[in-house]
């Protein structure tokens, strides 16, 4: 019974050749698509993460006492952005993963501190002031200011403000 098994899937095997050759070049298209045709920033470019921000702060976590959630979140929504402006995977490394990725640019390295800081509540039982969340939320929306991909049809500069450290 178990040769009959193997014979089976043995006379199935250039059926499954033939898929996987198909499957490869499709993989690669769609590849191709999310690099060239979605514009950078991702779907839904900076605003959406703006907006991601607005939401966490309006859902009251920090001033409800969840810290933690809140850090949680503020610190995965930077992290998607910078895998969305930086086409590495941000969002599954650790700060100092992304520290390494990052050495060059000076406004990444403006929030590698933001992302310490978030770590630190996190992992730990830090709990920040409500103007030190006020101050990171800053320097998360200055960031993405900074960062802003230039779209084809506008040349100007985000506005750069300082963020106080």
């Amino acid at each position: 019974m178990r040769g009959n098994k193997l014979e089976k899937l043995l006379d199935r095997l250039p059926l499954l050749r033939f898929t996987s050759y198909l499957l490869a070049p499709a993989n690669l298209f769609w590849k191709w698509v999310l690099r060239v045709l979605v514009p950078e920033g991702g779907i839904g470019g900076p605003l959406a993460f703006e907006r991601e921000i607005d939401n966490l702060i309006a859902s009251g976590l920090f001033e409800n006492g969840d810290v933690k959630a809140f850090y949680f979140i503020f610190s995965e929504t930077i992290r998607r952005y910078i895998e969305s402006i930086r086409r590495f995977p941000a969002a599954e490394m650790t700060t100092e993963e992304i520290a390494r990725f990052i050495k060059t640019d000076p406004y990444d390295q403006k929030v590698l501190p933001l992302l310490r800081q978030a770590d630190l509540v996190k992992f730990s039982d830090s709990v920040p002031a409500p103007d030190r969340k006020d101050q990171d939320i800053l320097m998360a929306r200055t960031y993405i200011q900074q960062t802003r991909p230039m779209t084809n049809g506008s040349q100007e500069s985000a506005s750069i403000q300082e963020v106080p450290q």
